[in-house]
């Protein structure tokens, strides 16, 4: 009884521990809600920026209107858990940049915001002044993370020569697989990045469901 007792006080003391790391962000679930975001000094997130890096990304696009840069990296987080960064930079082009949106998270808990500092870590550049930083966040459909540059007549959104504060998706995931990211304008980029992935048991997890098949055959045929 003890030991059960406290292997279910330490589940509880890391759950905790996860949902105060996370209370900075904005928790973004499925539904028709732009959610503003705040920005969020990277000094305050310890168990993000003190995280492992994983995984990382720098990656060219263009379409018909403008060229620039994805950044993109894989965090793991001091609880365990994943966070996804990005960064944008836009080079050239007449258009502005309006929204990002990179999928797919389905099944996922999701807090999203941007740094509000020029935060270089983890390979991310210094973006070009502190303006240039999404407005809202959205999930309108369970897979999809969008991210807003224009706010109406008060931003029109990025232009060239910007680079964007580092925005960040932290989920409950502990793995990861390849994924897309879009940058659009009316025209879309569609640029490789990471996402989330569930675990896949590898053999040593079946080794046990091995033993007790064979066991269960072995009984049948002994009633046989």
């Amino acid at each position: 009884m003890r030991k059960s007792f406290l292997t279910k006080a330490l589940a509880l003391t890391v759950v905790a521990g996860v949902l105060t790391a996370r209370s900075s962000a904005v928790s973004i679930v499925t539904g028709p809600t732009d959610n503003p975001l705040p920005g969020t000094a990277s000094g305050s997130l310890a168990s993000l920026t003190g995280g492992t890096l994983v995984d990382s990304a720098s990656t060219g696009f263009s379409n018909a209107s403008w060229t620039g840069t994805l950044y993109t990296t894989v965090v793991r987080e001091t609880t365990g858990t994943l966070s996804f960064l990005y960064q944008l930079k836009i080079a050239s082009g007449p258009n502005f940049v309006t929204r990002m949106t990179t999928i797919d998270f389905t099944g996922f808990l999701t807090d999203v915001d941007y740094l509000s500092d020029a935060f270089t870590g983890f390979g991310f550049v210094a973006p070009v002044g502190l303006d240039p930083f999404p407005h809202t966040a959205d999930r309108h459909t369970a897979d999809v993370i969008g991210f807003d540059f224009a706010n109406g007549s008060l931003d029109s959104g990025l232009v060239a020569g910007q680079t964007t504060n580092v925005m960040y998706i932290r989920t409950d995931a502990t793995n990861y697989t390849s994924g897309l990211t879009n940058v659009i304008d009316g025209n879309i980029a569609q640029v490789k990045s990471f996402a989330p992935t569930a675990a896949v048991p590898g053999p040593a997890a079946l080794i046990p469901f091995g033993i007790g098949f064979a066991a269960s055959l072995a009984r049948r045929r002994q009633k046989r």
